[in-house]
């Protein structure tokens, strides 16, 4: 893997995430959220959190120059022009959240490169991970088994699905989620060569099954093979694509 910044320069991101992490969850009271949800631009504590931004930024950039001082400016000005946008929309989702930070965390990522002067390091290593045949690997494999291997199981597994019909006590796309993270988990443990934890994941989710029984033993039975063949499915297939990635890495 391309290296841009040394340890003593990646400490510098570190702190500044940590700043924000504080600024964001620790030193912003339910209060203030609140507050600021209601009035808007109008609410105090969103001025206060601003400040808290600028003091925390500074102190995790380390330099008390006029540089330092601009950079730690720009954070807070940038943390508020996006906290003005996040408040303003009608309905705080998980996306709304998730776009919120990923937009705090690029302005550190902004403000790290221009400390460390490492702009032209930076934009080599993208390249080289858009290059890299290890890293171009390891994606399509996350891909192939988030995506495409999710509708080969349900596919694989219609017949049966058909035959139990629709549960209306499940939640809606629940076991296509569940089915989502399980991939990515054991494709996880097989890359990092950890297939140990595959039998805690067999295990967990074993213990989940036996509890969620059916009062009628033969629907019981049914589900039980059910979930087992799309299980056996989807880990078969996760492992065979690991094991394919880590051959072709070693060579």
């Amino acid at each position: 893997m391309h290296e841009f910044f040394t340890s003593a320069e990646g400490v510098i991101l570190i702190r500044l995430i940590i700043a924000h992490l504080l600024t964001d969850f620790i030193f912003q009271p339910k209060k203030w959220v609140d507050d600021k949800l209601v009035n808007k631009g109008k609410s105090k504590y969103l001025y206060f959190h601003t400040g808290i931004c600028f003091l925390t930024s500074w102190i995790a950039i380390g330099s008390f120059s006029f540089a330092g001082f601009g950079l730690s400016l720009l954070i807070a000005f940038s943390h508020l022009l996006i906290d003005l946008w996040k408040i303003r929309q009608l309905n705080q989702t998980l996306l709304l959240f998730i776009i919120d930070q990923v937009s705090h965390l690029i302005v550190l990522l902004f403000v790290w490169l221009t400390l460390i002067n490492s702009w032209g390091n930076f934009w080599n290593f993208i390249v080289h991970s858009f290059t890299d045949l290890k890293i171009q690997l390891i994606i399509t494999a996350y891909i192939l088994v988030i995506w495409p291997m999710g509708i080969i199981i349900s596919m694989a597994t219609k017949y049966w699905r058909d035959k139990l019909g629709e549960d209306p006590t499940s939640l809606e796309n629940a076991g296509k989620w569940i089915g989502i993270f399980e991939r990515i988990l054991i494709l996880t443990f097989v890359l990092t060569q950890q297939l140990g934890s595959i039998g805690f994941l067999i295990a967990a989710k074993s213990i989940l099954r036996f509890s969620d029984k059916d009062p009628d033993p033969n629907k019981a039975r049914k589900q039980t093979e059910y979930v087992l063949i799309g299980t056996l499915i989807s880990f078969s297939l996760c492992i065979l694509v690991g094991l394919g990635v880590n051959i072709l890495i070693a060579k």
